[in-house]
C-alpha cells in the first residue's frame, strides 16, 4: 500500500506541474492539447484505485498499519 501512496503523490505532482505550465502561459480559455489531456488521463488512471481507497477508508497516518508500511 505504501507504493500506492508514493505513486499518488508522484502522479499528483506531475499533474500539478502540467497544469502549472499551462496556467503560466497566461491564457484563461486555454484548451488542453491532445497530448496534455492524454498525459493527465494516464496519470489519474494509474492512481485512481489508490485515491478511491484513501477517500473511502480515511487511513490515519499515525496508525500501526500505516507506520509498518513505511
Amino acid at each position: 500500500m505504501w507504493e500506492g501512496y508514493q505513486k499518488c503523490i508522484s502522479n499528483l505532482n506531475l499533474i500539478d506541474g502540467l497544469l502549472t505550465n499551462i496556467s503560466a502561459e497566461g491564457e484563461v480559455n486555454y484548451v488542453l492539447k491532445k497530448e496534455d489531456r492524454e498525459k493527465i488521463f494516464t496519470l489519474y488512471s494509474e492512481i485512481y484505485p489508490y485515491l478511491y481507497w484513501i477517500m473511502y477508508n480515511h487511513p490515519n497516518p499515525q496508525s500501526k498499519e500505516i507506520q509498518t508500511l513505511k
